[in-house]
């Protein structure tokens, strides 16, 4: 017995298609989820503290080894 193609054709085309480009509500709720969880935990200043921390760190520690050799 043979596949009536034309049926599945149709049903595979039919599914409906999300991207983000259409405004899919479930990636725009995650979106926002994430940016309220970045600002809400100010994640941007904390990034900015430790970059500075590590920067004078390393400052400290290779001046350090310039002072040696």
């Amino acid at each position: 017995m043979k596949a009536n193609t034309n049926n599945a054709e149709a049903s595979l085309f039919s599914v409906i298609f999300h991207s983000t480009f259409g405004g899919n509500p479930l990636a725009s709720a995650v979106a926002i989820a994430s940016l309220e969880v970045i600002k809400n935990e100010k994640l941007v200043e904390r990034y900015q503290m430790l970059c500075k921390l590590i920067l004078s760190l390393y400052t400290c520690y290779n001046t350090d080894l310039n002072k040696k050799y």
